[in-house]
């Protein structure tokens, strides 16, 4: 009888008979009780300002919720999601719209592409006029080639679009 009881107490400190905390999960709506899904596992809410922060609730621990200084969640489910776009490809702020306002000169999320000028300060390139077509006139008035070249600097970059 005292194996058995002793069973009976290590399977009952083992189960999780209240709820879901603890168990395995893909979003909050497989937690139940106000629980969120962090890590995979159902979690009580935390507060990412380890609780000094009065009113504050943040539900997935990324420092933002309703109350709080950092601002409003539009997903409080999903530590990932929060009000600050970022160039990732994820609608970060909730709007139905990914990547807005974040990305670069070249339209994508390249931090490589810093910009799409062709002369210096993104201005278009035009040589000086003396140097311009590479013909001169001589001084009799006929048109001779002339023996200056038209330095330039270029980087040719492939479109990956």
């Amino acid at each position: 009888m005292r194996t058995i009881g002793v069973f009976f107490f290590f399977a009952l400190a083992a189960c999780d008979c209240g709820g879901t905390l603890g168990t395995a999960c893909e979003t909050a709506s497989d937690c139940s009780g106000g629980d969120v899904c962090l890590d995979g596992r159902c979690q009580a809410p935390r507060r990412s300002d380890g609780g000094t922060e009065p009113g504050c609730v943040d539900r997935d621990g990324d420092g933002r919720g309703e109350g709080c200084s950092a601002g409003p969640d539009c997903n409080d489910d999903d530590p990932t999601q929060h009000a600050d776009e970022r160039c990732d490809g994820v609608d970060n702020d909730c709007d139905g719209i990914a990547d807005e306002g974040a990305l670069g000169a070249c339209g994508d999320c390249d931090p490589l592409c810093m910009s799409s000028g062709f002369g210096p300060g993104g201005r278009p390139f035009e040589p000086g006029p003396d140097n311009a077509d590479g013909v001169n006139v001589d001084d009799d008035g006929a048109l001779v080639l002339d023996s200056e070249r038209i330095n330039t600097n270029f980087i040719w970059i492939a479109n990956t679009t």
